[in-house]
C-alpha cells in the first residue's frame, strides 16, 4: 500500500490500482506543488494507493514486464541521485508496457485512472539514485606498430585482431596482433589500399580499389570480386552474406561467387569522408551511409529508404546496433543520434569541444566512442555519458574493435601508429 501523508485534515483518497495485465513492475509517479516523487508497489500484496490531498495531484501510474529485481528496485520510495556524483540512472524504456494517469482534485475523494500514450517528461528526466556504471579499465597495453598510422581493426577470434596501418605512399599494409604482441610479418595479398576489413566465415576479407580479397587470417589472401575503378570503402557480413559499399555510393552483397547490386546511389561531391560505413540487422537488411552523402539508406528484401541527416551534420561517420537503443550514429560534427522508426533523435546534448566521432563499437550495456579530440569515452544505456579515460586522452583512435575481453583501439601517435589494448574487466564505482 502507497501512502503519503500531508498536512492534518485534508479528506482521504483510495485510489484501486490500475490494470496489471503482464506487469511486474508498478511504479506510481506523484506530482504535486511539494514536488516530484516516485515510489514501488510491492505486487506481492496488491492494495488501493491511499493519500491525503490538500491540492491538486497529478499521478501516473508506470507499468513494466521486468520485475522490481530486475529493474534493480525495492518495494518503497525511490530515491533522486545526488547532484554532481556519476551514481544514477535514468528510467529505462525497455520492457515498458503501459501509462496510467489522474488528476486528483483537492477534496475530491473518488477518481479513476485512463490510459495515456506517454509517461510524464518529469519521469523520464528523474535519475534515480543507482552506483555509478561508467568503468574504469583494469589494464592498459601499448604497442608501437610499423609505419605511420592504423586505420582499420578487425577481432578474428577471442585473442587476436588484424589491424590495418598506412605510410604516406599511400599503401596499407595488415598485420595481426594480440594482447602480447605482433605476429612476423605481413598479411600477403592485401589490396595496395585497404579501406575495409571484416571477419566473414570465417575467413578475413579486405577491400581496397578495384577488388575484394580473401583468404585465411593469417594470409595469404586472394582476389574473390572485382570492383572496376572503385575503392570498396565499407564491408560487413551477417549470416551467409557479405555486404560492400563503394565509394561511387553503391551497396552490393555478396553469396558465395554471386555479386549482386542492391542500391546506385549519385554521390554529392565535395562531402567526401574516409569511407562509408555498413550495418547489416539481418541477411535481408541493411543501414548504409555513403561516404559522400549526408543521408542514410535503409535497405530492406529490395526496399530501399532514405533518411534524411540534418546539413549541419556533415554525415555519419559511425554506425552501430546497440540493445536498448537500437541503431546508434555518430557524425562528422560529434553528435551522437539514435534511429527513431524513420527519423534521427537525439541521444545526448550536444557538446562543443566534440568534434567529428571517429567509430563506436557495442557492448551489453552501451558503447564507447572516439573522437577526432581524443582519447576514449563510454556511453551507458539509461545512464548516459561517462567521463573520457583521462589516460587516453592525447592519442586520437580511428578504430575499436572488442577482441575477448579486450578493447581495442588503434590510431596515430606521434610519429608511429599505436595500438592500445584495454582490458574489460571493469570495475563499478561506487561515487
Amino acid at each position: 500500500m502507497v501512502v503519503w501523508l500531508a498536512a492534518c485534515g485534508p479528506p482521504t483518497v483510495r485510489l484501486p490500482l490500475p490494470a496489471l495485465d503482464d506487469a511486474n513492475t508498478l511504479l506510481i509517479v506523484r506530482s504535486d506543488p511539494r514536488g516530484l516523487a516516485i515510489e514501488a508497489v510491492d505486487l506481492g500484496s496488491p492494495a488501493p494507493l491511499v493519500f491525503e490531498a490538500d491540492a491538486p495531484v497529478e499521478l501516473s501510474a508506470i507499468l513494466y514486464q521486468p520485475t522490481l529485481e530486475g529493474l534493480g528496485l525495492s518495494p518503497g520510495p525511490i530515491e533522486a541521485a545526488p547532484t554532481g556524483t556519476c551514481g544514477g540512472r535514468f528510467w529505462s524504456r525497455a520492457g515498458l508496457l503501459g501509462n496510467f494517469q489522474v488528476t486528483v482534485q483537492a477534496g475530491e475523494e473518488e477518481v479513476a485512472w485512463t490510459q495515456s500514450d506517454s509517461a510524464p517528461e518529469a519521469f523520464w528526466s528523474f535519475r534515480r539514485a543507482a552506483p555509478c556504471p561508467c568503468a574504469e579499465l583494469g589494464e592498459l597495453r601499448f604497442q608501437e606498430l610499423p609505419d605511420r598510422t592504423a586505420i582499420l581493426a578487425e577481432a578474428v577470434d577471442q585473442d587476436r585482431a588484424a589491424i590495418a596501418v598506412s605510410n604516406p605512399d599511400p599503401t596499407v599494409q595488415v598485420l595481426i596482433a594480440s594482447p602480447d604482441g605482433l605476429a612476423p610479418g605481413w598479411i600477403a595479398g592485401v589490396p595496395m589500399v585497404v579501406q575495409s576489413m571484416d571477419l566473414h566465415q570465417g575467413r578475413l576479407y579486405a577491400g581496397g580499389f578495384g577488388a575484394v580479397a580473401a583468404g585465411p587470417v593469417t594470409g595469404p589472401l586472394m582476389p574473390v570480386a572485382q570492383y572496376p575503378g572503385v575503392y570498396v570503402n565499407a564491408m560487413a557480413g551477417v549470416g551467409d552474406r557479405l555486404y560492400t559499399a563503394t565509394s561511387s555510393a553503391q551497396l552490393f552483397v555478396q553469396v558465395g561467387d554471386e555479386l549482386r547490386l542492391l542500391y546506385d546511389g549519385f554521390p554529392e561531391r565535395g562531402r567526401t569522408r574516409q569511407r562509408s560505413v555498413l550495418l547489416p540487422i539481418g541477411s535481408d537488411e541493411v543501414y548504409y551511409a555513403p561516404e559522400s552523402s549526408l543521408g542514410l539508406i535503409h535497405w530492406e528484401r529490395g526496399r530501399v529508404e532514405r533518411i534524411e541527416m540534418d546539413p549541419e551534420s556533415r554525415g555519419i561517420t559511425s554506425l552501430v546496433m546497440v540493445p536498448g537503443l537500437g541503431v546508434v550514429f555518430g557524425t562528422a560534427i560529434g553528435t551522437l543520434l539514435r534511429l527513431n522508426g524513420d527519423l534521427a533523435e537525439p541521444l545526448d546534448a550536444d557538446d562543443p569541444s566534440r568534434v567529428t566521432i571517429l567509430d563506436l563499437v557495442a557492448t551489453a550495456d552501451g558503447f564507447w566512442m572516439s573522437t577526432d579530440s581524443g582519447g576514449l569515452q563510454q556511453y551507458v544505456v539509461d545512464f548516459g555519458l561517462c567521463p573520457k579515460i583521462e589516460a587516453l586522452e592525447d592519442q586520437r583512435f580511428y578504430a575499436l574493435t572488442l577482441v575477448g575481453d579486450w578493447l581495442l583501439a588503434v590510431g596515430p601517435k606521434d610519429l608511429h601508429a599505436r595500438a592500445v589494448w584495454a582490458r574489460q574487466t571493469l570495475q563499478i564505482r561506487s561515487d
